[in-house]
C-alpha cells in the first residue's frame, strides 16, 4: 500500500512537471519567436540577426516533421527547412508530407516535441562531450569555448522552435496524440515521464530566462 502511494505521488509530480514544461514550450516559446520576427520587421540588419537566431531551431523543427514522416511510412514532398525571416510573414519553413492515416499524421504534426527535443539533447551532448545532464554545468567551463557557445546556442534556437505550430495539428490529431501518450504512460510508467521531463528541462529553463530578459526591454 505504501509503495502504491509513493508511486502515485511520483507520477503526480512528473505529470505536473511535464504539463508545466509543455505550457512554457508552447506559450513562452511561440510568443518569443513571434516577438523576434516582429522585432526584425523593416530592418535588414535585424532580419539577419533574427534569421541567425531562429534558423537552426527551425531547421530542427522541420527536419523532425520530415524524419517522423519517413519513419512512419509517409512521403515527403517539398522540404524547405528555413527560408529566412521576412517582413509580414510568420512561416519560417515548411515541409509537405503525405500520410496514410490520422494517427500517423498526428504524430508527424507534433514531431518537433518528441523528436526535436532529443535532437537538441544530442547536439548538446556532443558539444559538451557528455550525455549526463547533471554534468553539463561543469562541462560548460571544461570544454572549448566554441563548444560551450554552440551548446547554449543549440538550446536557445531549438527552444524557440520546439513547439508545433498551429497548422501542425488539429483538435482530432491532438486528441489522438494525447490518448497515445496516456496509453504509453500507463504501460511504461514513470521512466517515460522522467525521460520527457528531462528532455524538456533545458529548453524550458532557457525559455524562461529569455522571457525574463525580454521583459526588461
Amino acid at each position: 500500500m505504501r509503495v502504491n502511494c509513493i508511486y502515485r505521488a511520483e507520477m503526480a509530480v512528473l505529470v505536473t512537471l511535464c504539463v508545466l514544461e509543455l505550457l512554457v514550450v508552447y506559450g513562452v516559446g511561440r510568443r518569443l519567436a513571434a516577438q523576434a520576427v516582429g522585432w526584425a520587421a523593416g530592418s535588414p540588419r535585424r532580419r539577419l540577426i533574427a534569421s541567425a537566431l531562429l534558423g537552426p531551431g527551425t531547421v530542427i523543427h522541420e527536419s523532425a516533421h520530415a524524419l517522423a514522416c519517413v519513419a512512419l511510412g509517409g512521403r515527403v514532398g517539398r522540404f524547405v527547412p528555413f527560408r529566412g525571416v521576412r517582413d509580414g510573414e510568420t512561416v519560417l519553413g515548411y515541409v509537405e508530407v503525405a500520410m496514410r492515416g490520422p494517427v500517423s499524421a498526428a504524430l508527424v504534426g507534433v514531431a518537433p516535441l518528441w523528436l526535436g527535443a532529443p535532437i537538441i539533447w544530442a547536439i548538446v551532448a556532443v558539444c559538451l562531450q557528455t550525455a549526463d545532464p547533471t554534468a553539463w554545468h561543469s562541462a560548460l567551463a571544461d570544454v572549448a569555448p566554441w563548444r560551450a557557445a554552440l551548446a547554449v546556442f543549440a538550446v536557445v534556437s531549438g527552444a524557440l522552435a520546439l513547439a508545433p505550430s498551429p497548422s501542425d495539428h488539429h483538435p482530432f490529431a491532438l486528441a489522438v496524440v494525447l490518448a497515445l501518450c496516456a496509453g504509453a504512460v500507463a504501460l511504461v510508467g514513470s521512466p517515460l515521464l522522467t525521460g520527457a521531463v528531462v528532455l524538456l528541462a533545458p529548453p524550458t529553463v532557457i525559455l524562461l530566462l529569455m522571457a525574463m530578459i525580454a521583459a526588461r526591454f
